[in-house]
């Protein structure tokens, strides 16, 4: 095997923020990866899940 081709990926480092970024960044996200661990960076902050 000379290479391999990764179709998919997983983005381990994603920050989601608010307003047009959020609406731009998780489109872009769901395009290009298979899977995201997202980091919100909200106003106000995520305090309990």
């Amino acid at each position: 095997m000379n290479s391999i081709t990764l179709l998919q990926p997983d983005d381990w480092h994603a920050h989601l923020r608010d307003g047009l970024a959020l609406k731009r960044t998780v489109p872009d996200l769901a395009k290009q990866f298979a899977r995201a661990i997202c980091m919100p960076n909200l106003v106000p902050p995520v305090k309990t899940v």
